[in-house]
């Protein structure tokens, strides 16, 4: 088995959260050695704390790991600009508005970090169920509002689509 060096592993941990809904830290531990990388409990409890990882609740998967989404520290959003923002699905946009499909249990929190930008192109979001508006202002050129929301979902950049 290798033992990989922290950063790495940190960033493996960090897609496996982002990829899988894993309710404790055993189930982690198993994804890893799975992978061949060997690790102890308290490492891992290390690496989740520094890297910010917080517990989630959905009554689909109950407790769960996840990648924070308020408050991320500038390396978190390094990772989060790697490995993407967790519960996206799609971005639709027109003019006046865009449409952003999300993973139902994570649909408030992107609203709220979208809101929390503070953003004079963005009007504000209403959130359903796993859908988010997001009002435009007036006359804002469309690659402007991707450049924004590419800030809490950089998977944005790379989907153009209007509608």
């Amino acid at each position: 088995m290798i033992n990989p060096d922290k950063k790495k592993r940190q960033q493996l941990i960090c897609q496996l959260i982002r990829d899988n809904h894993i309710n404790n830290l055993h189930e982690l531990l198993g994804l890893l050695m799975e992978l061949g990388i060997k690790s102890s409990q308290p490492t891992l409890t290390r690496d989740l704390k520094e890297l910010g990882i917080e517990k989630n609740f959905s009554s689909e998967f109950g407790n769960y790991y996840c990648l924070p989404i308020k408050n991320v520290p500038f390396s978190q959003r390094k990772a989060r600009d790697i490995l993407g923002t967790k519960g996206y699905k799609s971005f639709h946009q027109n003019s006046n508005f865009s449409v952003i499909q999300t993973e139902a249990e994570y649909t408030r929190a992107i609203a709220a970090d979208i809101d929390e930008l503070n953003s004079p192109l963005i009007l504000g979001t209403i959130a359903g169920e796993n859908t988010i508006l997001v009002l435009h202002a007036e006359n804002v050129n469309r690659l402007d509002i991707i450049n924004v929301l590419s800030e809490v979902i950089p998977q944005i950049s790379h989907s153009n689509k209007l509608i």
